[in-house]
Parts: structure tokens; sequence; C-alpha cells
């Protein structure tokens, strides 16, 4: 936000010691006083005052500068010019009624001038409501007569900074005088709104790691790690799904074998010092399913010698980590809550038919009792039957018209013989029956006929 307080002097160190040294022999210091000019402490007008807390984030712009040379002659020297900064996020503070300004490695306050140096004191300050004005000047017996003139003024979420600076000094015989002007506008960092809803939010894909499933892979990295005596070392164990989808599977360490020389706990190994060299294995456990990396404890002049051959990296790391498929009946799994496997399937089929085998179980000696106690019985034997490609009838069973007979050319009704007539009366004595009703008397013995029911 500012400058060195050596850059902020508006003339180079080399010149100011010269004119230093030529003004204390050759200038008066009645001309000095004479060419001081007078500032007019005039308060501001129409400031607002503030009415919220000023402490916060404010956004200093680039500070403004302009140089106005009265005059100025060879032996002044080089003009001055310069004086500003590109300005940046600054943290305002409240202390007392004044104001501090801490930002970017500097720090100003409302009671002091902007461009104050060790040749400078205060002469006049004042703070009112959102105002404040300062005033500062160089000895009066100095040679180099200095005078500046610092407001600050608040308006709402805008702070003004604005400084007003007059030099002047003789080098031998010739006045050099300029004036200068500051000016630097605060304005309060606001945090931006929260974006509006949206009304119709577009769907979403699916995150396929919202439902893990079950775990499947445990990897550790690195597979391999150099490590000298005295030093420890964080191994990162991992456990996903099928899918890639990182677990939260407690992971099991152990070492092998173990010493008093190295131990590990919660994946973390420490070597002890001067703890001679060795081969180690590190064993990570998550999910019934074991990953091994190796660990070699080497010496500094061994440990420099295997980075050189680009094995490992800087830590002595190897870029490799250490995998292991997990089996699907691991105890300690996670299970997910998706929709069951063919393996799930293939027991639901297999209790389903054990439990129709053991109904008809059930059913069959439930019945074996029953079928002993009830023999079976022999089917009856029905008539013969006559054969079904021949249609006999007796005589009584001729229905229809009468039988054709087949001949090259034609069908013809075959003769039919007349039926004879049946008895209609009987003799009781010599059972003799007669086919008329009209005859009373037997003709053989005389007894009276009598009818047949037929």
């Amino acid at each position: 936000m500012r400058q060195r307080r050596s850059s902020r002097h508006p003339f180079s160190l080399g010149a100011l010691l010269a004119l230093g040294a030529v003004a204390a022999l050759l200038v008066a210091p009645a001309r000095a006083q004479q060419a001081t000019p007078t500032l007019v402490d005039t308060p501001p007008e129409g400031l607002e005052a503030p009415t919220a807390p000023l402490a916060g984030k404010w956004r200093a712009e680039p500070m403004t500068v302009r140089w106005v040379i009265g005059s100025w002659g060879e032996a002044c020297g080089p003009r001055p010019t310069g004086g500003g900064d590109q300005g940046g996020v600054v943290t305002l503070e409240e202390r007392g009624d004044e104001l501090v300004f801490q930002g970017e490695g500097s720090r100003f306050s409302t009671d002091q001038c902007w461009q104050m140096h060790p040749a400078l004191s205060r002469q006049s300050h004042s703070a009112a409501s959102g105002s404040w004005k300062t005033t500062c000047r160089s000895a009066p017996r100095d040679a180099r007569q200095e005078i500046l003139q610092t407001t600050v003024s608040v308006s709402g979420d805008v702070i003004s900074l604005q400084e007003s600076g007059q030099y002047q000094f003789v080098v031998n015989g010739q006045t050099c005088a300029a004036s200068s002007g500051r000016w630097r506008t605060y304005r309060r960092v606001v945090d931006a709104p929260a974006p509006p809803p949206v009304q119709t939010p577009a769907p979403s894909a699916r995150n396929p790691c919202a439902d893990p499933g079950p775990p499947a892979r445990i990897e550790v990295r690195p597979s391999r790690k150099l490590m000298r005596a005295g030093e420890s070392f964080h191994f990162r164990a991992s456990v996903f799904d099928a899918q890639g989808c990182s677990l939260g599977t407690p992971v099991a360490w152990e070492l092998s074998p173990a010493g008093p020389d190295a131990n590990i706990d919660a994946g973390r190994l420490m070597v002890a010092r001067g703890a001679a060299d060795a081969e180690l294995s590190v064993t990570a456990t998550a999910a019934s399913q074991s990953v091994r990396v190796a660990v070699d404890i080497v010496s500094d002049e061994r440990y420099a010698a295997l980075l050189a051959s680009g094995d490992f990296d800087a830590e002595g790391a190897s870029s490799e980590a250490a995998t292991a498929t997990i089996t699907a009946g691991s105890l300690g799994a996670r299970q997910g809550t998706g929709s069951p496997g063919p393996s799930d399937r293939k027991w639901t089929f297999v209790g389903l038919v054990s439990i129709i085998a053991v109904v008809f179980a059930a059913l069959g000696v439930w019945l074996l009792p029953r079928a002993r106690r009830n023999p079976a019985r022999s089917a009856p034997r029905g008539r013969p039957l006559p054969d079904t490609g021949t249609v006999v009838f007796t005589g009584d069973d001729a229905i229809g018209d009468a039988p054709r007979r087949l001949d090259a050319t034609r069908l013809e009704t075959e003769a039919a013989e007349a039926p004879k007539p049946k008895p209609t009366t009987v003799c009781p004595v010599c059972g003799t029956m007669y086919d008329t009703r009209g005859a009373r008397i037997c003709p053989k013995d005389g007894a009276q006929l009598l009818p047949i029911n037929a």
C-alpha cells in the first residue's frame, strides 16, 4: 500500500546531505522563516458522519500524486517526482477517536501525516465526527522548510485522504520551492451477495459414490520406503469399492519383525535413533485382506545412493502403490444397500427348493399309513366289447330304414322280411299261443284263452 519511508522523501539522500551542508552556511534563519507559507486550518464541509462501524476490510485505490515546481534551478538538484503506490486491501481499526490503516507491510494513523519522516513533527491535530486533520512541519531553524497538512474524511462507505505539502530551501543564493498534492480513496469491501436460488434446477447426474458398495480393493502408498535412523513416516491406506469410491473401512497396521528399533501406530512408522540397517515389512489389513509394503532402514550413504538411482522420490518413497483385491465374503466389509447380487439370488433359489422338498416329504409321510390301511381294490371286469369294426343289431334293435344293397352302380333298398305277428293269447291248459285276440276258446282242449301282456 505504501512505499518505504526513505523512498517517500521527495529528494535523494545525497542531495539532502549536500543541500543541508550548503544551506547551513548560506541561509539566514529569518529568510527561511519568511519563505515558510502559512496554512489555514479550515474544517471540511459537507461531510456525512459515519453511521456504521468503520472497522473491517477496505480497498485502497491507487494514490494520485501531483507536483508543482515553483522556483527550481540547477543548484537545487533533481526535480521531485513520484511518491504514490498501487493500493490494495487494508484492514481498518478504530482505536479511540482515531483510525488505523494496516496492510501491505505499512501502517498509517489519522493522528499523523501521511509522508511523515524523522525531520517532521506534529504541530496540530483535530478530530471531529467523521473528519481528522493533522499539520506537520520541520523545525523553525531547519535549513529545509517543509509543511504537510493531511485530511481524512468519511462519507458513508467511502473514506477520502488528501495531503498537501510545501517545500522550500536556498542553495548558493538560489531559492528552491515546490508543492505537492496527494489523493486517495478507500472503499468498504462488501461481501458478494449469495446468488438467487435457481427456480428450475437442471437434473444433476447421479453420484456413483452416494451409495457405495462393499469393499473391493485396498491400496497402500508407497509400496516401498527408505528410512534412516531417527525418522518417522506416515503410510496412507485407502479402501475402495468396485466403482473406485473411497470407503471408511478401518485399517489395522502391523510391523514385522517387531523390535525395539521401530514401531508403528495408526500407520505412522517411527525408527529409533541409532537403529541399525534392517529390512522390515509393514502390513495393512482391511476387510480380512492384507497388503504388505517393504521398508529399508539404511545409512545416510546408502540412502543418498538409492535416491540417485531414480527409483524413489526426494522423501525416499516409491511412486507405486501396493494393492490387493478384497473378496466379496470378507469379514468386516462395509455392506452397501444396493440390490442383491448373483450370490444372494442363488441362495434364495436353494432355499425355495429346500422348502418345497420338505413339504413333499411331509405329505408322503402322511399319506403312506393311509395307503397301507386301504389296499387297492381290483377293478371289476367288464363285458367283452364287440369288435369295433362291426355293428351287431338284435332282432328287436333294428331301427331306421331297411339296409341297402350295394351294387356296382347304385344303392338299392334290400327287401326285408315281413315281421311275424306276435302272439296275443295263450291256452292255460296246453300252453298254445295264438296271434289273434278274436279266438276265445282253445280249439285243442276247449279251454278259454287268456290274453298275453306284451
